[in-house]
């Protein structure tokens, strides 16, 4: 029996044997198939690609020969560009000089102009300031002066030796005038209508009266001062205003004892008459502020 089943049993290992080493040939079988088609397909991919490259290089090559025909013809164009570049470069430097020299002349030409400009400026500042002066001062003519006319007399009435008085007088006109009225009256010598009419007033007041002095017509007195009371020497003023619409006359008269040794006896009031109407007046215009 045991010699039986031994033979079986070899018999079934060389089976298996021979069944592992099909198995293992048939495995490398297939890893050898697997390698020589992956190495037949990259082959195949790399004679595409070289087939490709191939073709390109033609393109490429062919693209080189046209960029090389194409920069022959620019350079033989540029050739002929730069001449004229060369030429017209030329060109502009003589433009450019000229111009130069042109703007090397416009300094002097604006200064000359702006001298010339200068001057006509002034002139027609120099005369327009002249008729702005002749318009104002025509203007000033008739504006009216805070100034007042008047009439200002010293006198004096002595006797050498024996007395001497003298007299301050002011009569003022309190109408307001133009600077053209007044101008125009202080220049008058004929026909001076304050003449009459100032010494019409002197005359009047010389007159004697009784007591106090004589106030002319419309007059109003407004101050008799004896500054010296009986002391002598005397001094005396006198002050009255005629009014009227819109404006006045006033008399301011001041009379003064210089010394008295032999002369008229009275007092203070009594002797102004007499030495306005014995002194000698020099009379003289003036314009007064208000």
């Amino acid at each position: 029996m045991n010699s039986q089943i031994a033979p079986y049993q070899y018999n079934q290992e060389c089976v298996y044997q021979m069944l592992y080493e099909i198995a293992v040939c048939l495995l490398l079988l297939f890893i050898r198939c697997t390698i020589i088609f992956y190495i037949n397909n990259k082959l195949s991919k790399i004679a595409k690609v070289s087939e490709r490259n191939e073709a390109r290089a033609q393109i490429t090559s062919k693209q080189i020969d046209n960029v090389s025909e194409l920069c022959e013809r620019l350079i033989v164009q540029n050739v002929g560009a730069y001449d004229r570049s060369a030429e017209l470069a030329r060109d502009m430097d003589a433009r450019f000089d000229n111009m130069t020299k042109q703007i090397s002349t416009i300094p002097a030409t604006f200064d000359k102009m702006l001298a010339t400009t200068i001057c006509d400026l002034v002139d027609n500042i120099s005369a327009t300031n002249k008729n702005i002066e002749e318009i104002q001062s025509v203007r000033a003519l008739d504006n009216v002066e805070g100034l007042y006319q008047c009439w200002i007399g010293f006198g004096t009435w002595f006797k050498e030796g024996s007395f001497k008085f003298t007299t301050e007088i002011r009569i003022t006109n309190k109408y307001l005038k133009t600077y053209r009225e007044n101008q125009m009256w202080m220049g008058l010598e004929k026909n001076d209508a304050s003449i009459p009419y100032r010494n019409m007033l002197i005359s009047y007041i010389s007159e004697p009266v009784k007591r106090g002095l004589n106030i002319p017509t419309d007059f109003v007195k407004k101050s008799l001062v004896d500054y010296n009371g009986t002391d002598r020497p005397y001094t005396a003023h006198m002050n009255c205003v005629k009014y009227d619409w819109n404006g006045s006359i006033e008399i301011d008269i001041t009379t003064k004892e210089v010394y008295c040794h032999n002369g008229p006896n009275a007092d203070a009031f009594q002797f102004m008459p007499s030495v306005l109407s014995n002194a000698t007046i020099d009379w003289k215009k003036s314009l007064v502020p208000q």
